[in-house]
């Protein structure tokens, strides 16, 4: 079975990783890949000229299963092209991948099924704009309405720090065409966290909560990222909590893009703000979160690779309370294998009857044949490591070392994950902003924050920073 995993950063690096320990032996190609991506399958290079000239190479290497790690091909309409050629595909068609690539969108669909959020305006006329934002006598969020790489976000504590946010967006072009509409909302307090489920239709199976930062400093100070850290799971939304919140924010999102009749498949990604008045949503993604999906993924016990084809093919069921669970039911046949995961691929002829074996629990009725997975009982953090100047510009080309060391620092409990990185004549060297995402294992949070920050000590890089207080929120919590 042959695997095609679009992108090119930390995400990829640790879908390549969990892919490849499926019982199957799935042969992955990431397109372009990085330097980490390519120890863990072969990199191949990202055609140029949009979604048709991706089929073309989706064709020309015979890919069975095709997961887009980042936003932009989903939005793009992959999953719509893929669909029309008998090619699975993990991820939603473009109409419903618009929960994403447009906020507006995304409020409008909140609104539309009842989901609780900031109040918002969406404008496209920058006068228009900044008088409402001169007229909110409250801090706000800024958005960019379209694509902006996680950097598109403006915390405005006041009417002039909204207007030079506008100001950059609508008339400096800071983020392109992705700013010449923008949503003003009120900004939320609270505790951030993300919920992540892998959603077919109205089913959907939780993933366990996790706490993501986004802004560059510690304390939460500086510009947005695309994410300097993570942590799994989250204190803030015990697993207790999580159904009440899949039923207030996830569930109704499902319903409503079903109703619109496209209905959702893939992974949704909820923001969330845990505020005084109850949670809000502050965003949708529609594919795993970076660096959230190398923490995840490090807890992940069975195959990867089974859970999404069923997904992907139409099998998922509703699982209610399995998300952060060590041990749940076992349904007859998981664990053991089950043959007749069929993909559908037009005109091939080789063999697509799948038995996968990886250990899992049942996600609906115990004859469903459906598995949803198990999760270690550790806590996973994540670090990443950037490159100085990042998310603005930054140097590449450094030599990168000690990153078998650090792995080997607790066998089995660290591993970093490449993002901006390309292997060149036997070396490893910096090629992107955010460059490793240095992820331990921990009996608890204290524990994996520990492991994690001795591994980012262990590895030399020039010119490199990050955030030193991932993790340290949670540990509040507990007190």
């Amino acid at each position: 079975m042959r695997i095609l995993i679009i992108g090119s950063g930390g995400r990829e690096h640790a879908l390549a990783w969990k892919l490849g320990q499926s019982r199957e032996k799935p042969d992955i190609l990431v397109a372009p890949g990085n330097g980490g991506t390519a120890l863990e399958a072969r990199n191949a290079d990202l055609p140029s000229g949009g979604v048709d000239r991706l089929m073309e190479f989706i064709r020309e290497h015979k890919v069975d299963f095709v997961i887009p790690g980042t936003e932009l091909p989903l939005v793009n309409g992959i999953a719509d092209a893929c669909a029309r050629a008998g090619v699975l595909c993990f991820g939603p068609a473009a109409y419903a991948a618009r929960l994403e690539g447009s906020k507006s969108f995304a409020k409008e669909v909140m609104r539309e099924a009842g989901v609780p959020t900031a109040d918002f305006a969406v404008f496209n006329d920058y006068a228009a704009a900044e008088k409402y934002a001169r007229g909110r006598k409250r801090p706000l969020a800024v958005k960019a309405d379209g694509l902006a790489a996680g950097k598109g976000v403006v915390m405005a504590a006041g009417a002039e720090d909204a207007v030079a946010a506008l100001r950059g967006m609508m008339l400096e072009k800071r983020f392109g065409p992705a700013g010449e509409t923008v949503v003003i909302e009120d900004a939320l307090t609270g505790e951030e966290v993300s919920l992540l489920a892998v959603c077919r239709e109205e089913a959907l199976v939780l993933l366990p909560a996790a706490r993501d930062h986004k802004r560059a400093l510690d304390g939460d100070n500086g510009p947005n990222t695309g994410g300097m850290g993570a942590y799994s799971p989250a204190p803030v939304l015990p697993e207790s909590r999580m159904e009440e919140i899949a039923d207030l924010v996830l569930r109704p999102v499902l319903k409503t893009m079903k109703k619109r009749g496209v209905p959702y498949s893939g992974v949704l990604y909820a923001g969330l703000m845990l505020t005084a008045d109850g949670p809000r949503a502050l965003e949708f993604n529609v594919r795993f979160g970076d660096p959230e999906c190398q923490a995840l993924l490090m807890r992940f016990k069975g195959d990867l690779l089974e859970l999404l084809i069923d997904c992907a093919s139409g099998r998922l069921n509703d699982a209610r309370g399995t998300a952060g669970k060590a041990h749940p039911p076992q349904a007859a046949g998981c664990g053991s294998g089950r043959p007749g995961n069929t993909l559908p691929r037009t005109g091939s002829t080789r063999p697509s009857a799948l038995a996968l074996n990886g250990l899992q629990a049942c996600a609906g009725p115990a004859d469903s044949g459906v598995c949803s997975p198990l999760w270690t009982d550790e806590t996973a953090l994540c670090v990443v490591m950037a490159a100085e100047g990042y998310p603005g510009e930054y140097r590449k080309g450094m030599t990168i070392g000690g990153i078998d060391e650090a792995e080997a620092g607790v066998p089995g409990k660290i591993k970093i994950f490449h993002a901006g990185t390309v292997a060149e004549q036997g070396r490893i060297r910096a090629s992107g902003g955010r460059v490793l995402g240095v992820t331990a294992l921990g009996a608890d949070l204290r524990e994996a924050q520990e492991r994690a920050y001795a591994a980012v000590a262990g590895i030399r890089l020039e010119r490199a920073f990050f955030r030193r207080d991932i993790g340290d929120g949670g540990l509040r919590a507990f007190k």
